[in-house]
């Protein structure tokens, strides 16, 4: 039998997408620091930008990657790096981290928005607007088809860093299919962002924040309008 709110209508945790959403992490991306801010860029438009801090980290990396093959070679020449075989080492590291920072650089950059004006949601370089069919969008949604915002924990154990928690926040759709939106280390800006979405698109957040057992997420959230 399901259970009933005081009013006598169903309880909100008897919606049937909630049994068919996941309730582990929608994404294999985390970071330890705030990588973006919501921003409102018009009365109907919300807008995740990346933190400047992050984008010039990564830009710096690039810019490493870039230079120290240069300095390699004329040190090479010059003869102050004899060997071959270490400038070949020093050129393939510079030029991994290169690739990495670039990597990044472009990720973080990657627009996250929610547009009234067009009716979608879309995380990624290309608007729906730009692409004659918009099933190749991975990451993009109809605002319409949103049927409520995630909010989930992770523990990220690192190899070579101290390990830390991540605050994930996902869009959950009507088929219970789940976009991830972003997932780093700031709590109080990521349940912000959430509150702020809810108001935007007059959606419910789904609160597993605080929920010590993983396996008990989708048994014990708090529903949050």
């Amino acid at each position: 039998m399901s259970a009933k709110d005081t009013n006598g209508n169903q309880s909100p945790r008897d919606d049937p997408v909630v049994q068919q959403t996941e309730w582990t992490s929608a994404t294999n991306h985390a970071s330890s620091s705030r990588t973006h801010e919501l921003i409102e860029t018009g009365s109907r438009r919300l807008e995740f930008r990346s933190k400047m801090r992050s984008s010039v980290f990564y830009t710096v990396l690039v810019l490493i990657g870039v230079g120290v093959p240069g300095i390699t070679l004329w040190a090479h020449r010059t003869g102050e790096l004899p060997e071959t075989s270490r400038v070949a080492k020093l050129i393939v590291l510079a030029l991994a981290i290169a690739v990495i920072g670039a990597i990044w650089v472009y990720r973080l950059s990657a627009p996250i928005l929610f547009d009234k004006q067009i009716g979608f949601f879309w995380k990624g370089h290309r608007s729906p607007r730009k692409v004659s069919d918009r099933r190749q969008l991975k990451k993009c949604a109809k605002l319409e088809d949103i049927h409520a915002l995630q909010l989930l924990q992770n523990f990220n154990m690192m190899k070579d860093s101290p390990s830390f928690t991540s605050y994930e926040l996902n869009v959950v759709l009507e088929d219970g299919r789940r976009i991830n939106v972003t997932n780093h280390g700031d709590r109080a800006h990521t349940v912000k962002s959430a509150k702020t979405l809810s108001v935007f698109l007059d959606r419910p957040v789904w609160n597993a924040l605080g929920i010590k057992e993983a396996d008990q997420y989708r048994t014990k959230f708090r529903i949050e309008t």
